[in-house]
């Protein structure tokens, strides 16, 4: 499915939940979608929580009890968000050779190879509290 069949074919679900257990390998993959998100000046201000501790899970309840889908829900991923993040800035060294035709991450100037990789780790960081 392409991406434009994607959003013209999805749809929100209002019903109830089924009472099973959601694997710990589907939330991560959520969480992953979530953290692939783009962030504002790429400031990685938001650190997502998966909730599925039995416990954990009723205490939340708790605090809300009128609200029909946290009563039904088997797990939760909780977003902590920094209102007010240090602003990242970093130096690169550039590259003279042009990249315009380049159609593949080898072949690219090795400074851009290390600039592309240093964006990947502030776009995907691999965090996950449990």
């Amino acid at each position: 499915m392409d991406l434009f069949d994607a959003i013209e074919k999805r749809h929100s679900y209002r019903g109830g939940f089924k009472d099973m257990p959601i694997p710990r390998e589907d939330l991560r993959r959520i969480v992953e979608a979530g953290l692939k998100a783009p962030f504002g000046k790429n400031q990685q201000t938001t650190i997502f929580v998966i909730i599925d501790d039995h416990d954990l899970l009723s205490e939340i309840r708790g605090m809300h009890a009128k609200n029909e889908d946290m009563q039904q829900a088997q797990a939760m991923i909780a977003c902590v968000v920094d209102k007010q993040p240090e602003p990242v800035y970093e130096e690169f060294l550039g590259w003279e050779t042009p990249i315009n035709d380049i159609r593949s991450y080898d072949r690219l100037p090795a400074n851009a190879q290390r600039y592309l990789a240093r964006i990947e780790e502030r776009l995907y960081p691999s965090l996950f509290f449990y």
